[in-house]
């Protein structure tokens, strides 16, 4: 009465089954009971079933039953019942805990068995199966060797044996066979001995796969080696450089490159950087430290030339290219090369000289040193633009020996270039420091004065050329005299481009020939109808001569004494279509000066000859 929370007079007499069965199982039990009245059952020792109590509560009962017989016939049922409520909350929290110990066993990825002395599999999870591509309950009592090869199987049975024996945990690296692709796994397993309630040896078995980890670091270890590789064969050096928030510096990472590129080894400056520093050249530190500065600022890849003084090479060269990666602390670090680059640099230097030379060569005149043709209109032009600007004057001096060529032709080109060397010295002391003096070529010299006032102030410095110039000089023992004839233009007075200038100071020039040589000539508008003219009769006399325009009148020469004629003088006339007989003092000076004159003299020559030989 007290399991049923009821009175004694309550439950005599009242129906068990409808008082105090759960509906859910009201007919079975019924059913159950008819049958053992009946005698088709026999009494099941002991029977599981819920009553309610009288207030409601579910209790689980156990029964046991025995049949009651009269006169060899049953007659009714005896039973007698234990309150195991509690028990199946306890069974049910337990079965509970153990599913979910099954789901963490089955849900972790790691290998975890328990295996008796032998081997045998006592426990295994989902993992396990699933690699061995059987089912979990079924591996119970059977090992590795059925599902794996057997010297293997027998490493692993050997391995849990010693464990067992030394009684404590350890930690094996081993491998496995993956039943489903043939695949070698290799597991990082924990193992640790253990006794069960009688005192058996087992051993719990937690592997991790660490394939991937093994494989990664073997790519990483090929990888590094073959950085390793390409490091100690590259001409320069590999390194990583980091920058720390305090200032402080290292080289994590330098190929063996540092010792050639730096003549430091590696290892001296894994923790810091000094050693390193102390090679940098003094006047090329502070821009070294700017750039990696500003690298790091930017995170802008580092790219800079620099120098190094070495202990054993000296001077180098040096170009360095990073990326810069900002790390967690706050550290920069940089992935770089570093390689020598003195032996371009010398080239480049060279190649700069060479290219000095090229360059002066290519607009100075080689035996004097003075600008030539080309960089003397280039300066001409550039004074040009500064007088523009300036809104002041530019005089043009037009310079040029007299009879020069009967010097070089009487006493040879070695005396003519010692000649034209005294010349330009004492032109260069004639002239001012900043105005240009140039060799046009052969004897012709030009000066152009700069930031004049008026035009009348080149002939000062006209005058002093002339009187300098004038002067003996003493070349090869031989006292010469060499006089000069000074054409002068102005801008923009005469011109306004170099052209004209040159042009106009080449036609004063030749009028100072014409007024006798050893002058200075200013231009004027009438030189050039004079040079239009000089340029018209020396293509006249050019044709006269193809064409036999010229002819040859002969003076007899008469002995005063006895009036005997002794020779004959032959004198040239030209006898041009248009102007007529033309005076030999018009045409003889500039066939000297043009050198036609020599093919003159042949043909006067030649005429005479054909008529001494007539006569």
């Amino acid at each position: 009465s007290d399991l049923l929370e009821s009175t004694e007079s309550e439950m005599l007499g009242c129906n068990w089954f409808e008082n105090f069965l759960v509906t859910q199982e009201l007919e079975v039990v019924k059913n159950y009971f008819n049958s053992l009245m009946q005698g088709d059952l026999e009494p099941v020792k002991y029977v599981k079933n819920k009553i309610r109590t009288s207030k409601g509560n579910i209790l689980d009962i156990s029964w046991h039953n025995s049949l009651i017989y009269e006169d060899n016939q049953i007659v009714g049922i005896l039973s007698s019942g234990i309150d195991i409520t509690q028990q199946i909350i306890a069974q049910e929290k337990i079965e509970e805990k153990e599913s979910l110990l099954r789901l963490v066993l089955d849900e972790n990825p790691d290998v975890i068995v328990m295996k008796d002395y032998e081997g045998k599999f006592i426990l295994v999870n989902k993992t396990v199966s699933e690699l061995y591509q059987a089912d979990a309950e079924d591996m119970i009592g059977k090992d590795d060797g059925d599902y794996i090869p057997q010297e293997q199987a027998e490493f692993f049975k050997d391995n849990i044996q010693k464990i067992m024996r030394a009684g404590k945990t350890e930690i094996v690296y081993e491998d496995s066979v993956d039943v489903n692709t043939g695949e070698t796994r290799h597991f990082k397993s924990i193992k640790k001995p253990l006794k069960d309630k009688n005192g058996n040896d087992q051993v719990l078995v937690i592997a991790t796969d660490i394939t991937d980890i093994v494989n990664t670091e073997e790519e990483l270890k090929s990888s590094y080696e073959m950085l390793n590789k390409l490091a100690k064969n590259a001409p320069g050096l590999i390194y990583q450089y980091k920058l720390f928030p305090n200032g402080h510096s290292c080289f994590p990472y330098a190929s063996d490159g540092m010792k050639n590129i730096y003549e430091v080894d590696p290892h001296d400056v894994i923790n810091d950087a000094q050693a390193v520093l102390d090679m940098l050249h003094p006047d090329d530190l502070n821009m070294i430290t700017s750039s990696i500065r500003d690298s790091a600022e930017t995170m802008n890849d580092w790219n800079i030339q620099y120098r190094v003084q070495l202990p054993k090479k000296g001077l180098c060269w040096l170009e360095g290219f990073a990326k810069p990666e900002k790390l967690e602390d706050g550290s920069i670090l940089w992935h770089g090369y570093i390689h020598d680059i003195t032996d371009r640099k010398n080239a480049e230097n060279r190649l700069a000289e060479q290219k000095d030379v090229l360059h002066h060569q290519a607009h100075h005149d080689a035996l004097t040193g003075l600008p030539n043709r080309i960089l003397f209109q280039d300066r001409l032009e550039q004074a040009i633009e500064k007088a523009k600007r300036n809104n002041s004057k530019i005089a043009l001096l037009f310079i040029d020996l007299d009879h020069f060529k009967e010097i070089n032709d009487s006493l040879g080109h070695d005396v003519g270039d010692e000649i034209l060397k005294t010349v330009t010295s004492r032109l260069k002391a004639s002239k001012r420091d900043e105005d240009t003096l140039a060799r046009l070529g052969g004897d012709e010299f030009t000066i152009i004065l700069e930031d004049l006032h008026q035009a009348q102030d080149a002939s000062a410095i006209a005058n002093k050329i002339l009187e300098s110039l004038s002067q003996s000089m003493n070349v090869n023992d031989n006292i010469l005299y060499v006089s000069s004839s000074i054409g002068i233009s102005i801008y923009p007075d005469d011109g306004e481009s170099a052209q004209s200038l040159l042009k106009f100071a080449d036609s004063a020039m030749y009028k100072a020939k014409d007024e006798g040589r050893n002058n200075f000539q200013y231009y004027n508008a009438t030189l050039t109808e004079l040079a239009f003219e000089r340029v018209v009769m020396e293509t006249s006399l050019r044709a006269g001569l193809k064409n036999n325009e010229f002819v040859v009148y002969y003076q007899a020469q008469v002995n005063g004494n006895t009036d005997a004629i002794m020779g004959m003088e032959a004198l040239v006339r030209w006898q041009h279509p248009t102007m007529g007989l033309v005076s030999p003092a018009k045409f003889i000076p500039l066939a000297e000066s043009t050198g036609l004159i020599i093919e003159l003299d042949r043909y006067v020559m030649k005429m005479a000859m054909i008529q001494v030989s007539e006569w």
